[in-house]
């Protein structure tokens, strides 16, 4: 077993205030801060913060400069992590870069702008593709022990841990170029392979022809749920349907788009997952063989948080890299509800996310 993330790699330039300025207005902040992020970047750290021995591998781009530098000597620490195919850019393109505004009046939300730099390169060919991605058999493939599979593997469980070693976890966000090429491409020529689509940040450039279930695994906020359906619906009454119904009872309304998404937009074999996170309000989700599920956050008094950056990056992390791990989906969304109520009481994306360990003893404390 493996989890190879494709994705963004960015420093993040962040800046606390007590408000946005106004148009043409200069405002005191209250503080800048600079951290190393990009959705890629941080869900590969949670992932190896919060595995135990499990081989992984992260794809990407890095400029050749100072922030480059900073980002692989970060990720270098991580002994299970393979950054082989992290690649620095020709100089003048930089690393990507995250501007980051954290309002403190606002219960610490945060706005972000992105400058992809590097990003721009992970745009792989189906010539890469099949270089990175071996197919079973090929010695040189990276798996849990180092077991060479022979067949394609489904899971008919809610449990995943009775998959072939061969099998992999395929992340991909939207931060960078061509994720939906790499999901047509693994649906085609790898479909044994878990793909796990996060589609943040959400824009029209998805092609349609990925949530012609093509998808394993998907995980978005309550917002990209919402753009899912925007972008897929043609039906406008529908549409303000399902937008009524959320007004009318917030969680039941995401209980129907979530069961909507998992019928018209995911694959009916393997784990075939649909996750919506609700922020404060926790997360719904099911799956193939998982009934229609709500579970409530864990409680963070409003005083204790600090930023929300990470949330969403370490619950993926957290819920992939346990169900990775054999875990059932229950008791990974549980873990990764765990993760994310730890993240969000500390500054920074990736420095905040916690380890293994750390979401252990929180789980403890709440029995």
């Amino acid at each position: 077993m493996c989890i190879t993330i494709i994705g963004s790699l960015n420093y993040d330039l962040v800046t606390y205030t007590d408000r946005l300025p106004n148009a043409g207005e200069t405002f005191k902040a209250n503080k800048f801060e600079t951290h190393i992020g990009g959705k890629g970047l941080n869900q590969t750290i949670a992932v190896a913060k919060l595995s135990k021995n499990m081989p992984i591998k992260m794809l990407g781009h890095v400029g050749n400069d100072t922030f480059g530098d900073n980002i692989l000597g970060m990720l270098s620490k991580y002994n299970d992590l393979d950054l082989s195919d992290v690649q620095r850019a020709p100089l003048g393109l930089g690393t990507g870069v995250a501007t980051i505004i954290v309002d403190q009046c606002s219960n610490n939300q945060n706005r972000i702008l992105i400058t992809e730099g590097a990003n721009i390169l992970t745009n792989y060919t189906a010539f890469q593709l099949d270089r990175i991605f071996p197919l079973y058999g090929d010695s040189t493939r990276v798996t849990g022990n180092n077991s060479i599979g022979t067949t394609p593997t489904t899971i008919t469980s809610n449990s995943m841990a009775n998959i072939n070693d061969d099998v992999e976890f395929i992340v991909l966000q939207n931060e960078i170029p061509n994720s939906c090429f790499i999901i047509e491409w693994m649906f085609k020529y790898r479909s044994e392979n878990q793909i796990v689509f996060n589609p943040s940040p959400f824009n029209d450039q998805i092609s349609s022809s990925v949530w012609n279930k093509r998808i394993d695994i998907l995980i978005v906020n309550e917002v990209e749920a919402i753009q899912v359906l925007q972008a897929n619906i043609t039906n406008s009454n529908l549409f303000t349907n399902f937008q009524n119904k959320i007004s009318q009872d917030f969680i039941q309304g995401y209980r129907e788009i979530a069961t909507y998404l998992h019928q018209h937009f995911i694959k009916k074999d393997n784990l075939g997952a649909v996750i919506i996170t609700l922020g404060a309000k926790g997360c719904i989700y099911l799956s193939n063989n998982t009934e229609l599920t709500y579970k409530p956050s864990i409680f963070v008094p409003n005083e204790h948080i600090v930023d929300t950056t990470g949330a969403g990056d370490t619950f993926l992390g957290a819920c992939i890299s346990q169900l990775a791990q054999g875990a059932t989906l229950d008791d990974a969304i549980h873990f990764a509800l765990i993760a994310s109520s730890i993240v969000i009481q500390k500054k920074g994306a990736s420095q905040s996310i916690p380890s293994y360990e750390e979401v252990m003893r929180k789980s403890t404390s709440l029995m």
